[in-house]
């Protein structure tokens, strides 16, 4: 209560000490909408967006990282300590995000997943709904452009965004959309916002940070944008930056005060393995090579008369959401996400500036027809890396899971989605404290970095830390054997554990039940049942 009390307080002081600088001359002509207006501009993107919801759930599950997100969560409603019991990579927001579904489902009886699923489609709704609110106060579109343009919007954000949907980058950056056109009318505008308006964009436009901090960079890009088309150094103290900077700090704190142990144990851990591996420069640049579709579509939209304060700094947007890319270095494309959303928005609004444009009508069905056709190539040739799901097939899932249901599971292998989402679609009670064996996986890595170097202290460093963790896992498992355990025999860090690291002894209390051929992977993905019958109790 306090951290939201202070959120609401520092900027409302804000807009008291500068009322007179930026709200002077505030007032805004009447823009509200008659009943019709409204069916037209919300009703079928709403429509629309339903439709993208049935798609998006009818091709994918839910993605690795929530699926652990959820299970965290679970656990933590179960009684276990976070970055004690159970051990998650992010800062607590990342838990935060999902907690009030996953208890709501739970207090209904309902799937976790399908609550999280809603919620997710909620906060796409209002935050593109919020985006045109703001778009049609400050007059940054044609009244006829702006209900196909939020619809697109809306659709890339639930269906095109395939098996990333849920995820925090993607909660983030739709989050961010109304910052931006509120940033966009600012530059232009001769009429000021309101306090609805920078109140409702710097709240949404907070929770990007809170996400990932490395996305506040796009909000000062924005803030900067403002400050640059408009020659004022001040308007970096805008009330709408200043709450979602507000948002963000005081995140940082109370996390801190709440979970100080990230912070000061689970930090440089992460700084030693997680934070210090990165793929080479010429790798992630070779991953985002489909994105190069965004800024040529809309340099062609831009010179036939598609550009527009809005969609560029979409665009400029875009381009800065790249620089957390390759910070993570990770090149794993739901940390693209941001850069391709922002991207496409730009050129879905310069496309309908152009197609909602007046022109003669011997031309315009030609025309149409062209920009709409590059439009949606552009869009499905960015987006084309969100699609691939890596959960297990829903028939071998099916195979095993009237075996498995209830079980406590267990995995050997580095990668999380070896394990999520597939423990919970067999109903499985996952028992470990980490969501996979990714402190040996990035030990591993790390030291064979150092090999190449010529580091033999460092080598030996991280040698010595694979081999305290496995030892720990093995003596846990040993301890209370789980009654399912998923061995990943595409991850070379299994072959190492089965034949070195005294693995197969366990595994040898343990009968297979299924194999999963994973795509891209030359070994299977297999399933295993506990013969002895001493496997630990689930937690309920």
């Amino acid at each position: 209560m306090a951290y939201a009390a202070v959120c609401i307080a520092v900027p409302a002081l804000n807009f008291i000490l500068l009322k007179g600088w930026v709200f002077r001359n505030a007032m805004l002509p009447d823009d509200r909408l008659t009943p019709i207006q409204v069916r037209s501009q919300f009703g079928w993107p709403i429509v629309l967006g339903s439709l993208a919801l049935i798609v998006q759930k009818t091709i994918w599950t839910t993605n690795p990282d929530t699926s652990w997100l959820i299970t965290v969560t679970e656990r933590m409603n179960s009684g276990d300590r976070l970055y004690t019991d159970i051990i998650e990579l992010n800062p607590p927001g990342s838990i935060w995000l999902y907690w009030l579904p996953v208890k709501l489902a739970h207090l209904l009886a309902l799937s976790p997943e399908a609550i999280v699923d809603a919620y997710t489609f909620l906060i796409c709704l209002a935050s593109v709904a919020m985006t045109g609110w703001i778009i049609h106060a400050g007059k940054l579109m044609a009244d006829r452009a702006l209900p196909p343009a939020m619809a697109l919007m809306l659709f890339c954000a639930i269906a095109l965004v395939g098996n990333s949907f849920s995820e925090r980058d993607h909660i983030g950056v739709v989050l961010l959309i109304p910052l931006i056109a509120l940033a966009a009318w600012r530059s232009t505008g001769s009429i000021r916002p309101e306090p609805r308006h920078w109140l409702v964009a710097g709240a949404a436009g907070g929770a990007i940070a809170m996400v990932k901090p490395y996305y506040a960079l796009i909000v000062i890009a924005v803030a900067g944008f403002v400050v640059v088309r408009k020659r004022d150094s001040r308007l970096f103290f805008l009330p709408e930056f200043l709450l979602a900077g507000t948002v963000t700090v005081g995140y940082l704190v109370v996390a801190y005060i709440i979970y100080p142990d990230f912070y000061e144990k689970l930090l440089p851990l992460l700084r030693e393995t997680y934070m210090a591996f990165s793929q080479p420069f010429g790798l992630l640049a070779t991953l985002l090579l489909p994105l190069l579709v965004l800024p040529l579509a809309y340099s062609l939209f831009a010179r036939r008369g598609g550009r527009s304060t809005l969609s560029d700094l979409l665009m400029i947007s875009a381009g800065v959401a790249l620089i957390p890319f390759f910070v993570q270095g990770k090149g794993w494309p739901y940390h693209a996400y941001p850069a391709a959303y922002l991207g496409s928005a730009a050129v879905i609004v310069a496309a309908c500036k152009l197609i909602f444009q007046p022109s003669s009508p011997d031309k315009r069905l030609l025309a149409v027809g062209g920009i709409a056709g590059l439009l949606v190539i552009a869009l499905l040739v960015a987006h084309f890396r969100f699609f691939p799901d890596p959960a297990p097939s829903r028939s071998f899932v099916a195979s095993v899971r009237a075996e498995t249901a209830s079980s406590t599971v267990g995995l050997l292998g580095g990668d999380l989605a070896a394990g999520h989402p597939l423990t919970r679609m067999m109903r499985g009670h996952w028992i470990e404290p980490y969501c996979s064996d990714w402190i040996a996986t990035y030990a591993v890595r790390l030291k064979n970095d150092a090999l190449r170097r010529g580091d033999a202290a460092g080598a030996a460093y991280f040698q010595a830390m694979m081999n305290r963790y496995l030892e720990e896992k093995l003596d846990r498992l040993e301890r209370s054997p789980p009654q399912i355990l998923i061995v990943d025999r595409g991850d070379g860090l299994v072959t190492e554990m089965l034949a070195e690291h005294g693995f197969s002894n366990l595994l040898a209390d343990y009968t297979k039940l299924a194999s999963y051929d994973r795509p891209g992977y030359d070994d299977p993905l297999e399933v295993y049942r506990l013969t002895s019958g001493n496997g630990a109790t689930p937690a309920m």
